[in-house]
């Protein structure tokens, strides 16, 4: 009723109208909506009552027990209301059945979670397996002994590497003691590094690896240098349950070790024969072989330096020239021998009587000077009388014989009398040859022309 249009728009379309047209059915719709008055009177509404009127009549007539209409009999526009328990039952049994899910979810989810820890623990497993496999292999193909020591250091495992090295088969050495293997120089280093160990365990150090050398017996007697690595083997408390460790046949190391040894030994004992040869040669090259003292070599390359020094740092150098008296009837008397027998004599009071720092030297033949350093002429004039005086009174024994002789010196000085080696030495000569001049058996110090005036 509230689209007339279209609904008579339909019935022309699709019905057969019987000769009605579109006026006559807007005015049959427009009579009926006055009968019926939607506005007053909903469309399709029944009256209960009515229908209780009949069906009491149905009842009186038999046709139907007596009672109310069935509730669902008419038609209620109103929602029909829920019991009350309904929505907490309702709401229960989704949360129940929400919990319930989450619970399979959760299950799904550990069995996914256990079956994947299940085939990565098996994978662990066979990978371990394989490691182990591996490793001893390893252990069992490899050249270097792999061992294991209970706390007394008794073998509990021992690789094949043992027998290839030592003899042994590895049920002959478990149960053995490691103290049974080394020789006695090899047993005292094992027990001293030993004992430093539990020396350190004791005051509460935590020990590590430990390296030894030692010579070890084999099977047929004789024996092998090994190079061992140990490390403890400890409990969940820290202590000490044992050793492991593995071993090297170092036989041919210590071999060539020692054989280097050797040769490094000879080649230092060469090399200080070389050098003590060479000290001899230095030594020859600048010594007097028959006297030991300096030679004139070794003046001529020292008196200069000496003078250098002396005129540098500020100080004097006094210069003695000494001669032997009539040597040559001492070499005619007594042979050359015995005149070799005098300058030796007359070498070693020149030594006794030098002071460190100064040069004793044989000048040639029997002449000898003596250069000291920071002493001025009047000190070398007491020191050269000196040596004359004991000169003197020494006799050389030689064979039968009691060789007794003289010296005269000559002594001249830096700077009183000359400033460089060679008028030095000319200063001194000349101080001898006087001397010599004025009777032999004396000191002479030299006096420059201005001194003589």
């Amino acid at each position: 009723m509230k689209h007339p249009e279209e609904i008579i728009a339909l019935i022309l379309a699709r019905y057969n109208t019987q000769g009605l047209d579109r006026d006559m059915l807007a005015f049959e719709a427009s009579r009926t909506d006055q009968l019926m008055q939607p506005q007053l009177v909903e469309i399709g509404y029944m009256n209960p009552g009515r229908w209780q009127h009949i069906a009491d009549v149905y009842a009186e007539l038999e046709m139907q027990a007596t009672g109310k209409l069935p509730e669902d009999f008419l038609y209620n526009a109103a929602p029909q209301q829920l019991p009350t328990w309904l929505t907490p039952t309702a709401i229960f049994a989704a949360l129940t059945i929400l919990v319930l899910a989450m619970l399979a979810q959760r299950n799904i989810s550990l069995s996914r979670q256990l079956k994947r820890e299940i085939v990565a623990q098996e994978e662990a497993h066979r990978q371990l397996a394989k490691s182990e496999e591996h490793s001893r292999f390893m252990l069992e193909n490899s050249a270097d002994t792999f061992w294991e020591l209970d706390p007394q250091f008794r073998f509990t495992y021992v690789s094949e590497a043992d027998n290839h090295i030592r003899g042994f088969e590895a049920s002959e050495v478990i149960g053995q003691s490691l103290f049974s293997m080394l020789t006695p120089d090899s047993l005292h280093k094992v027990q001293e590094g030993i004992a430093i160990r539990q020396q350190a365990e004791q005051r509460g150090e935590v020990t590590g690896p430990m390296r030894f050398e030692f010579e070890i017996y084999c099977k047929d007697g004789s024996t092998v240098w090994a190079e061992s690595h140990s490390m403890p083997l400890r409990d969940a408390a820290g202590n000490i349950m044992g050793f492991h460790g593995v071993t090297r046949d170092i036989t041919e190391q210590k071999r060539h070790r020692i054989e280097q040894q050797q040769a490094n030994e000879q080649l230092t004992r060469q090399l200080q024969e070389i050098q003590e040869l060479q000290s001899r040669l230095r030594e020859q090259a600048i010594r007097d072989g028959l006297t030991g003292l300096f030679n004139r070599r070794y003046l001529d390359e020292t008196l200069p330096r000496e003078i250098s020094r002396a005129e540098r740092d500020g100080y004097p150098l006094a210069v003695i020239m000494m001669d032997v008296d009539h040597f040559k009837q001492i070499n005619d008397t007594y042979g050359h021998p015995g005149g070799d027998e005098v300058l030796k004599s007359l070498g070693s009071i020149f030594r006794q009587g030098a002071r460190e720092g100064d040069i004793a030297c044989r000048y040639g033949g029997e002449e000898f000077v003596i250069v000291l350093p920071r002493m001025g002429i009047e000190a070398a004039l007491v020191r050269a009388e000196k040596w004359r005086t004991e000169v003197e009174s020494t006799q050389v024994r030689h064979g039968d014989f009691n060789i007794r002789f003289a010296i005269s010196a000559g002594v001249s000085g830096y700077p009183d009398h000359a400033t460089d080696h060679e008028s030095l030495i000319e200063c001194t000569d000349l101080a001898l040859f006087i001397a010599k001049k004025d009777g032999r058996n004396r000191v002479t110090c030299f006096e420059s022309p201005a001194e003589s005036s």
